[in-house]
């Protein structure tokens, strides 16, 4: 589902989910953090070490795909986490349309928060 998006959009969360685990390979929020530092100033090509799977506290954040270069398509990035930790309401993703328009209000939410500089 999506715009040519990538698996795991769109699922619906499962209550019977675990927390994130660390995946194969994945680094924990302090990794990530020490090379954001480290990447301050660097090339595009060097942010390509973003890609992978970033362990936190109660969800994953994944960085699929990174931006070559200015005029290239934007980076993609999502976050996993079990239905149990994120809590949504029944009601707000029995259905498709429910999981849409949940998916839309968290996007225009964070989108929103971004812009504003919270966190």
């Amino acid at each position: 589902g999506g715009r040519g998006g990538r698996g795991g959009r769109g699922r619906r969360p499962d209550s019977r989910e675990r927390p994130p685990t660390a995946y194969a390979g994945s680094k924990d929020m302090n990794a990530l953090a020490e090379l954001l530092v480290s990447l301050e100033g660097a090339s595009y090509k060097a942010y390509h070490d973003i890609k992978g799977n970033w362990t936190f506290p109660g969800f994953t954040f994944i960085v699929d795909r990174i931006q070559s270069d200015p005029f290239a398509p934007p980076s993609s990035c999502r976050i996993q986490m079990p239905a149990s930790v994120a809590g949504f309401a029944d009601w707000a993703i029995r259905t498709k349309a429910q999981r849409i328009a949940t998916g839309d209000y968290l996007t225009r939410t964070f989108y929103r928060s971004a812009r504003a500089g919270r966190h």
